[in-house]
Formats: C-alpha cells, sequence, structure tokens
C-alpha cells in the first residue's frame, strides 16, 4: 500500500492508569491496528499498525496471539474498554423498515458466500435508519474474545459512515468518502448528511481502486471533477493508489484532524491524522 507502519508511544503513556484508557483495534485478515485514548481528555498515548502476513485462519489466530503476548500495551490487556473494528467487505446495509432479526445471513448470502464457519452480525445505524450486516469468521470471533475480554465489535465501516455524516452535514456540500486499510475501502457518497451511496470493496490493485471510487460518483450521479473525494486510513501521495486517483479525480483532500474524537500527543502530532482517523472512529 506504500504506507509506513507505526510504533508510536507517548510519554505520558503509564500502564497503571490503564482504568482511564480506552483501546480501538482495527482488525482486517492482513493487518492490526490499534490506537490507546485517556477517556477524560482524549489525548492519544499509542499507536501502533503492523502487518500480520497471514494466509489462513489459523495461522491469523498464531500471530495474533504472538503480536499481543509481545506487545507490552496489550500483555496482558488491562485496558477493559476495548472497541475492535471488523475489516471485511462482506458488509451491507439494509433499510431499516425492511431488516427482520435473524436474517442477516440471508441478506448477506445475497452479495457473498456465508460459509458455516462464519457468523453473521447486525449494528443499528439510527441516523440512517439502517441496519449494517456484515460477516466474519467464527474462528476469529473466538480468537480475539478469548485475548481482549471483555470486548465490544462493530464493523469498522459503522464509526466512519457515523463520523463521515457530521463532518458533511459540517463543510456544507456534498462529497464521496473513502477508507482505505488492509485492501478494503470503505465508500460513501453523502449530501448534507445524508447518504446517497454506500458500500465495501476489496482491491488489490490502484486501478482497482479508482474503480470502485469512479463507480461511487457515478453511482451518486456526481462528475469526479465537481465534487471533492475525502481520504481517511492506509493512503499517502507517495503510493500508487492516491497517484492513480489523482489522475481522474479534480478535488482530493485528506481527513483533517477530529479533536472531539481524539487528540493527538507530541509524537503522534507528527503524523498526518488521516492516517489513524478510522480508528477513532470507532470510539
Amino acid at each position: 500500500m506504500g504506507v509506513e507502519k507505526y510504533d508510536i508511544k507517548e510519554l505520558e503513556f503509564d500502564r497503571s492508569n490503564s482504568e482511564q484508557y480506552e483501546l480501538s483495534i482495527l482488525l482486517g485478515m492482513g493487518s492490526f491496528t490499534y490506537i490507546v485514548r485517556e477517556k477524560r481528555s482524549l489525548r492519544l498515548l499509542v499507536y501502533r499498525s503492523l502487518s500480520l502476513q497471514v494466509s489462513n485462519i489459523g495461522e491469523w489466530n498464531q500471530r495474533m496471539q504472538k503480536v499481543v503476548q509481545e506487545d507490552e500495551v496489550l500483555r496482558p490487556s488491562l485496558i477493559k474498554n476495548v472497541q475492535v473494528g471488523w475489516i471485511t467487505h462482506r458488509a451491507t446495509l439494509v433499510p431499516g423498515r425492511l431488516y427482520q432479526e435473524g436474517r442477516a445471513a440471508e441478506y448477506l448470502g445475497q452479495l457473498t458466500t456465508i460459509g458455516l464457519q462464519d457468523r453473521c452480525f447486525n449494528t443499528a445505524l439510527p441516523a440512517m435508519g439502517a441496519q449494517l450486516v456484515y460477516a466474519v469468521g467464527q474462528d476469529r470471533v473466538d480468537g480475539v474474545t478469548r485475548r481482549f475480554a471483555p470486548v465490544s465489535s462493530q464493523h469498522y465501516a459503522k464509526g466512519l459512515l457515523q463520523n463521515w455524516q457530521e463532518q458533511n452535514r459540517g463543510v456544507g456540500h456534498r462529497a464521496i468518502y473513502a477508507g482505505i486499510r488492509d485492501g478494503q475501502m470503505v465508500l460513501a457518497g453523502i449530501d448534507a448528511g445524508k447518504v446517497i451511496f454506500f458500500n465495501v470493496f476489496a482491491f488489490s490493485t490502484a486501478q482497482d481502486a479508482l474503480y470502485y471510487v469512479s463507480l461511487a460518483f457515478q453511482q451518486c450521479g456526481w462528475g469526479l471533477d465537481r465534487v471533492p473525494l475525502y481520504l481517511c486510513g492506509e493512503i499517502v501521495v507517495q503510493s500508487e493508489v492516491y497517484r492513480q486517483l489523482y489522475r481522474f479525480v479534480e478535488d482530493i483532500r485528506f481527513i483533517g484532524a477530529d479533536l472531539s474524537k481524539g487528540i493527538p500527543g507530541v509524537l503522534l502530532s507528527q503524523l498526518p491524522p488521516h492516517l489513524y482517523h478510522d480508528l477513532i472512529c470507532q470510539f
């Protein structure tokens, strides 16, 4: 992806104060990223991003366990307020008026393959009047539950969508939003706080990423030369994905700092805030 992996810890981080901390984790098949926030001050104290480099679920659980055991922030996890965001393109929005409990697998089955080893979840999005339905392998869910109990989990698109809606109401213009991490892209078209388009895609090339972004513009009926594209997550100007987008999208902007979600410390403030924006949106 052309993005460095980070391991940043502010001097004021103190494990003995762990009861005052919150932990946000984003988990994909190929990545493990987390950020630690102090509850009252909203100070961001630790940011770590690393590749898991696995090829199957068994390796994923082993690698995850090794990461947790070797990380002094997580070993053992003294932080009891833990939020996990699952990174998966096996997700869809279902209008609230059509959603029926117990049918999550059926909704997803129309879009992707759902196996016996998968577990389906739903998360309410009241501001949109919809349910976000998604699937995660049961082995992965069990692995996370064992290592971080108690833990609250959701699809990582939930926090992004809610934040983007608020941001869009503030800027006063329609826009396309893209969150990129672990070869997945959350895309939304929003106008006056209303979500016009939403989807989650898996991509492996910059050309694929450009195609999906162009599709979002097309589905909203907006021109690539007329509506801005806001980016966050694993993307920098030096990456091939950004170069491809820059060739065709007239107005590209990185999402700025959201101090209502987290205030970076001395070290973290040296990084562009869009890199960890999806993490703080999980709080």
